[in-house]
């Protein structure tokens, strides 16, 4: 009884987490944009909104019903995009020819600027 306790404690927590790190370093994939604390939180408050909005659409839009499937199929659907995201970003993996326009790499000190920015003037 106490290690189921502590076992749907440890998985609450790691579903409460791993997908907001991978959706945070996804957005901010620099080393210094973000220190611990920030880094907690976003990845608590990404995990918090993105994982249910999209089972969410997924319900409402294609009429799936909830399993516990579906559930962690989102799960892992969440973690990976935003970790491939990432190594794109940080050109830890070459990014194709086509996407070179949409995920251009991130330069020192452009980290915190607006992505449209370069628009605006």
């Amino acid at each position: 009884m106490v290690l189921d306790f502590i076992f749907g404690l440890i998985l609450l927590l790691f579903a409460l987490t791993v997908p907001g790190y991978a959706l945070s370093v996804a957005f901010f994939p620099k080393k210094g944009e973000l220190d611990t604390l920030e880094r907690l939180t976003f990845s608590f408050a990404f995990s918090v909104a993105f994982v249910p909005l999209v089972i969410l659409l997924e319900m409402q839009v294609l009429g799936w019903l909830l399993t516990p499937v579906l559930a962690w199929a989102n799960f892992l659907i969440i973690t990976f995009s935003g970790f491939i995201v990432y190594a794109l970003r940080a050109r830890r993996i070459p990014v194709p020819k086509a996407c070179e326009s949409i995920l251009k790499p991130v330069k020192k000190g452009e980290g915190k600027k607006l992505f449209f920015e370069k628009w605006l003037k």
